[in-house]
């Protein structure tokens, strides 16, 4: 009765170092190209007048550009707001 615990606590050790090895620096990504989505649905609109769901705010927030930004860059200077530009 008692390995069962033990075994529960050591494969949730080993799924957090999996997820946190996962975690690592990456390439920083790269810029332009095509953006390829997958949703559960359309989205209602692409309005943000008038979208009320989930998968519409997803796509708007990977399509448009807000009014304000914060500024990219590291430590203080990285929380200045800016105005968004591409």
């Amino acid at each position: 009765m008692r390995k069962l615990p033990v075994a529960l606590l050591v494969l949730g050790l080993a799924v957090v170092a999996l997820s946190l090895s996962s975690c690592g620096s990456g390439s920083g990504g790269k810029e332009g190209g095509t953006l390829t989505g997958s949703y559960a649905s359309f989205p209602d609109y692409l309005d943000p007048n008038i979208s009320y769901t989930a998968e519409g705010w997803t796509a708007m927030y990977d399509t448009y550009l807000p009014l304000l930004t914060y500024a990219h860059a590291n430590g203080a200077a990285g929380s200045k707001v800016v105005p968004a530009t591409r």
